[in-house]
């Protein structure tokens, strides 16, 4: 971040939200049916961890990692629990550089589900660029095209931003377009990408 733009941000007061957020989303963390500023809450959570890590003291972290534990160990997390705490796993991600905490991100990037498959997408688009796909994320990248799930273009996106080469992308990208037969606008988009050329983002936001 640029000197200008730190001077502009008071620290103080993003901790603060922070604090406030995280403690709000474990007030409503049973709430039923999820209320969109429950998601938001994660979400900014996730994003301050990302984008304004110098924000985000080491005992927020500390407290955020003992409260994720805490809601794995719950008898319903795996039903209930694991996609509320999506935005939490990337921020400790982001925070601690662990790619442990990417395992259930990883792991639902291609849910069956299409609202609780676009709210793990979207979580783990702000941390792509970090990542390297592993044989499990290219699985489920190749399944989503492969069954063509609603949005099954967007996770081959954020694969064209992670950090491998572009040649190694494009190769990869290209490998997908000649392996499965995929929906005209997702062909398109596949396309532009295993050309190195940028695509546009048009499908809204999808609240679970």
């Amino acid at each position: 971040m640029s000197a200008l733009s730190t001077a502009s941000i008071s620290l103080d007061r993003v901790q603060r939200v922070l604090w406030n957020q995280l403690e709000h989303f474990q007030i409503g963390f049973d709430e039923h049916p999820i209320p969109e500023n429950q998601d938001l809450r994660a979400l900014s959570i996730a994003w301050i961890a990302v984008f304004l890590k110098e924000a985000v003291p080491p005992s927020f972290v500390e407290t955020l990692m003992a409260l994720v534990l805490r809601f794995r160990a719950r008898a319903d997390f795996s039903n209930f629990g694991w996609y509320r705490v999506s935005p939490l796993d990337i921020a400790l991600f982001a925070s601690t550089g662990d790619r442990a905490w990417l395992c259930d991100v990883a792991s639902n990037l291609d849910h069956h589900k299409r609202s609780l498959r676009r709210f793990v997408v979207n979580s783990f688009a702000l941390v792509a660029n970090r990542v390297t796909f592993d044989r499990e994320m290219l699985d489920r990248t190749a399944h989503n095209l492969q069954v063509r799930h609603s949005g099954c273009e967007e996770l081959a996106v954020l694969f064209a931003t992670s950090d491998l080469t572009n040649a190694e992308k494009k190769k990869q990208i290209s490998q997908w377009l000649s392996q499965f037969r995929l929906n005209p606008h997702e062909e398109e988009c596949l396309r532009h990408l295993a050309a190195g050329e940028y695509v546009v983002n048009q499908r809204p936001q999808t609240h679970h």
